[in-house]
C-alpha cells in the first residue's frame, strides 16, 4: 500500500465529490451525523472524564459508521446501521487503543506547552481578574506550542482508523502510515480544511441570521440541522479524500497524482 501524492486542487474536489456521494442517500449520512454530533456536544457538556471515554471510543466508532455508509453508497449498495456496525465490531479493540495513544498523547503535548510557554503565571488567574499583557502572551504562547507539536498526532491519527478496518492494519502501523499520507498531502489537506471551514461559517452564520430574523428560537434550530448536515458532508467529502490517496494509480492518471 502506497499513498499518493495529489495537488492541492484535489483538496476542493473531495468536497465537490462528497457533496455529490451525500445526495445519493442524505437519510442515512444525516441520521449517522446526528450521533456523531450529539457525542461531541456531549464531550463537552458531561465533563472531562467523560468527555475522554467518549472520544476514546464512540467517536472513532461513529467515524468508521458513516465512512463505511459512504463507501457503500459509492459502490451503489444497500447500507443499514446495524451491518455497518457488524463490519465496524471486529476492529473496535484496536479503535480504542487509537483512542488512548492520541489521548495520552495530547495530554503530554499540553502539559510540555505549558511548560514551553511559561504559563505558570497565568495559571493563579482569579476570577474576574484582567490578566496583564504578559500572562497573556504566556496564553497565546502555550496555543502556538500546542498546535505544532499536536499536528504530528492529529496527522497520524487522521487517516488510521479508516487504515485499521479497511486494510487491517496493527495501530501504531497505521499510524505512521496515516502519518506519511498526511506529509505527502498536506497541500490538499489544507484546502480541504480551509475551504470547508469557510464554507460552514459563511453557511451556518448566514442561515442562523435569517432564521433568527424571523423567530430567534428557530436560529437554533437551523444552526444544529446546519450542522448535523455539515458533519454528515465532510465525512463523506473524507471518504472521497481516502479513495484518492489510497487507490492505485494507472500511467494515465500519473500526471495527477504523483508517486515518489
Amino acid at each position: 500500500m502506497q499513498a499518493n501524492k495529489l495537488p492541492a486542487a484535489r483538496g476542493w474536489v473531495w468536497i465537490q465529490e462528497g457533496g455529490r456521494l451525500w445526495r445519493r442517500d442524505p437519510r442515512l449520512l444525516v441520521a449517522i451525523g446526528s450521533l456523531i454530533l450529539s457525542t461531541g456536544l456531549s464531550t463537552m457538556v458531561f465533563g472531562t472524564l467523560v468527555g475522554v471515554l467518549l472520544s476514546i471510543t464512540v467517536m472513532p466508532v461513529l467515524g468508521l459508521l458513516i465512512f463505511f455508509a459512504c463507501e457503500a453508497l459509492d459502490q451503489k449498495q444497500q447500507a443499514s446501521i446495524p451491518a455497518l456496525f457488524a463490519r465496524v465490531t471486529p476492529f473496535f479493540m484496536r479503535i480504542v487503543g487509537l483512542g488512548v495513544i492520541r489521548t495520552v498523547a495530547l495530554f503530554g503535548v499540553t502539559l510540555l506547552a505549558a511548560l514551553l510557554s511559561g504559563i505558570e503565571g497565568a495559571v493563579g488567574l482569579q476570577p474576574g481578574q484582567t490578566p496583564t499583557n504578559a500572562q497573556m502572551l504566556d496564553v497565546l504562547g502555550m496555543l502556538i506550542w500546542a498546535f505544532a507539536l499536536a499536528t504530528p498526532i492529529e496527522m497520524a491519527a487522521w487517516f488510521a482508523p479508516v487504515l485499521i478496518a479497511r486494510h487491517d492494519l496493527p495501530v501504531l502501523k497505521a499510524m505512521l502510515f496515516s502519518l506519511v499520507a498526511t506529509w505527502r498531502n498536506l497541500r490538499p489537506l489544507t484546502v480541504f480544511m480551509s475551504t470547508g471551514v469557510l464554507l460552514i461559517l459563511i453557511g451556518v452564520s448566514l442561515l442562523n441570521a435569517i432564521a433568527s430574523a424571523i423567530l430567534p428560537m428557530l436560529g437554533v434550530v437551523v444552526t444544529v440541522l446546519v450542522g448535523v448536515i455539515c458533519v454528515s458532508l465532510f465525512h463523506a467529502a473524507f471518504y472521497v479524500s481516502v479513495t484518492e490517496v489510497f487507490a492505485p494509480r494507472s500511467a494515465a492518471e500519473e500526471p495527477e497524482a504523483v508517486r515518489e
